[in-house]
């Protein structure tokens, strides 16, 4: 049940650096559209850029801290409390969720034309109903379908429906010491899958670097183990497992708040250099387990810090970014599909060049700033009066 607490800019504003962050990772896979970002920059930059899937990481701790900050879950709800939380989380995310879907629909036929048959019809037809139910990522090969990003959506969606019966957390876990400890066993959990995978190992994914392009990966090993929403369950619960350990430091005015410098720089420090190592560990143990612990300390030290950090992510502008990260997460990639396609009608080739990515860029901001504003905003209001009235 919400608890009605003051908000926390910094988390917010965060998202919009994440957000670019996997905007600049697509631009580095190859793509028949755009040239790809070329491995021939910094290599550290590189890197940097090709492992922005921890990102998704810290999007689904940064998810469950904030609903075990702004909810009280350690007791049983009643059905309305229930009901009111799942239509405000469905309609907070689904609108721009489902305007990718939008975009991409003209793509995806566009692409059946050549091969369409009643086979393939009925096949693309399932996929679209699995991504319009958000349960695509449930399949390894339906979970990069249509508006790739959404995987992560459709993962949130199992979190969000998970976090109302997560109370035993709470219950299991009353003080510091027992959340540091659940904490830590949830992260050696997650290990399982992806050391499975390097031990065996799985050809083309377990025994190639984090920053590979995976081209000769085995999707339904590859992607099950990195998409799978029961495998990235354990982030959204390291990060419900914060959001309660901070609530309680706020509560007991702890000397710990506004020293989030302690947690948060060793976390950016740590997460730096194993983006630096990046080239040296296996894919698997990097996207899903890696830099979790370093992600885990970002989030706590950007809550608990009230400092220059704090002040300048607060600044409006960086919060109203933060606000329309999830539509620059959602339509980078029509954007990008809609310009590609554009540029090679008019000039016969590729995008390519640092003016062209500036300018995708750009505009795949204004676009979601405005989506956010007069679509997101607007609808979001219109579903809570309503949600308000029936509940």
């Amino acid at each position: 049940m919400p608890n009605h607490k003051a908000p926390i800019p910094a988390l917010t504003s965060v998202r919009f650096f994440l957000s670019v962050w996997v905007m600049l990772f697509h631009l580095t896979v190859p793509n028949p559209l755009v040239a790809p970002i070329p491995d021939t920059i910094n290599s550290f930059v590189y890197r940097i850029i090709r492992t922005a899937y921890s990102a998704v990481s810290l999007f689904f701790i940064i998810s469950g801290f904030s609903l075990a900050y702004n909810h009280e879950a350690s007791a049983p709800w009643p059905r309305a409390a229930l009901k009111k939380y799942a239509l405000t989380r469905f309609t907070r995310i689904y609108p721009i969720y489902l305007l990718g879907l939008l975009l991409m629909l003209p793509v995806e036929l566009h692409e059946l034309l050549p091969r369409c048959s009643p086979v393939n019809l009925a096949r693309e037809a399932g996929t679209a109903l699995l991504n319009l139910g958000m349960v695509q990522s449930w399949l390894p090969r339906a979970a990069l379908s249509w508006n790739p990003p959404g995987w992560s959506l459709s993962a949130e969606a199992f979190f969000y429906a998970c976090f109302p019966f997560l109370g035993i957390l709470a219950r299991q876990a009353p003080d510091a010491r027992r959340r540091l400890a659940l904490g830590l066993s949830l992260w050696l959990l997650a290990l399982v899958a992806p050391l499975a995978a390097v031990a065996l190992p799985a050809h083309g994914f377990g025994d190639v670097p984090a920053t590979s392009f995976l081209a000769d990966a085995d999707p339904r090993v590859s992607d099950f183990i990195k998409f799978n929403p029961l495998l990235r369950l354990p982030d959204f619960c390291i990060g419900v497992l914060l959001g309660r350990q901070f609530a309680a430091l706020r509560r007991s005015g702890h000397p710990l708040l506004g020293k989030g410098a302690w947690f948060w720089l060793p976390g950016c420090a740590a997460l730096l250099a194993a983006l630096a190592m990046a080239q040296a560990v296996p894919y698997p143990l990097f996207h899903n387990f890696l830099t979790v612990p370093f992600c885990a300390l970002i989030v706590f030290g950007l809550a608990l810090d009230e400092g220059r950090l704090s002040r300048f992510l607060a600044a409006p502008p960086w919060v109203f970014l933060g606000n329309a990260s999830f539509s620059i997460y959602i339509l980078h990639i029509p954007v990008l599909i809609y310009m590609g396609f554009l540029y090679r009608a008019h000039f016969r080739t590729r995008m390519s060049g640092v003016g062209w990515g500036l300018g995708y860029g750009l505009t795949v901001i204004a676009l979601s700033c405005a989506a956010y504003k007069w679509i997101e905003l607007p609808l979001n209001r219109y579903f809570r009066k309503k949600i308000s009235g029936s509940v």
